[in-house]
């Protein structure tokens, strides 16, 4: 699948920006704090915050991207005795991943990210709707970012297929993926963000699989996979 480009490159972009803008840095601002707790009270945030920032950006990914969406589940249905068989072997390796970064850090005295911690207790609180968005609409939202605009934007410019410059660029997309899940505040310790290397390695294989078979599908599918097995354990 290589043509990820198509439907409306500008809004899909500005949509993108918006998503890490509220996820990053409006979220983190006084007045926008304010807007959100004149709708509702703290509990309620709390609880559904995150299910309604994924599901209403998932819907305007959907929106904006639905020619090349129609495209990626065309192209799976097509080539899917090929992505299915890399996904059965990534799901191991990333768990592989998962299992060697956990120990790593934890013989550094490294516990779970503050990220995790946090989806551990929202997902008690309110599984069923956590369920839903750890497994189905966060994984979506984010592939659409990460895999297919911020790595797709990039890795279409790398000409020639040269495997350094790809190489180079799974890396640092994967950081980015990692970096994104964290707060401000956790970039001030090293601590915190070595805390983060499980959510990298997963980031790693996801990139990986999206630069094997270019379909956002196969990622996707990856990634829920992964976040089912995280929400079951």
């Amino acid at each position: 699948m290589k043509d990820t480009k198509s439907g409306n490159s500008i809004l899909y972009g500005a949509a993108v920006i918006v998503f890490l803008l509220v996820r990053h840095i409006l979220i983190e601002q006084e007045f926008f704090v304010k807007w959100l707790l004149s709708i509702a009270e703290p509990d309620f945030w709390v609880l559904y915050f995150d299910p309604i920032f994924y599901a209403v950006f998932a819907l305007i990914f959907v929106v904006i991207q639905r020619k090349m969406l129609a495209e990626s589940v065309r192209d799976l249905i097509k080539n899917y005795k090929k992505y299915i068989p890399h996904v059965a072997v990534a799901v191991p390796v990333t768990l592989m991943l998962v299992v060697a970064s956990a120990i790593t850090i934890s013989s550094f005295g490294i516990g779970d990210s503050p990220n995790e911690a946090a989806i551990n207790e929202a997902v008690k609180a309110a599984p069923l709707i956590e369920g839903l968005t750890l497994i189905l609409i966060g994984p979506f939202a984010e592939e659409m970012v990460f895999r297919g605009f911020i790595y797709e934007k990039v890795r279409c410019r790398i000409k020639d297929n040269r495997k350094l410059l790809i190489c180079l660029w799974v890396f640092t997309a994967a950081l980015l993926f990692a970096l994104s899940h964290s707060d401000p505040e956790d970039l001030k310790s090293l601590k915190l963000m070595a805390s983060y290397l499980i959510v990298f390695s997963e980031g790693l294989v996801m990139t990986v699989l999206y630069e094997k078979d270019r379909n956002i599908f196969s990622s996707l599918l990856l990634h829920c996979i992964i976040n089912g097995i995280a929400f079951m354990k």
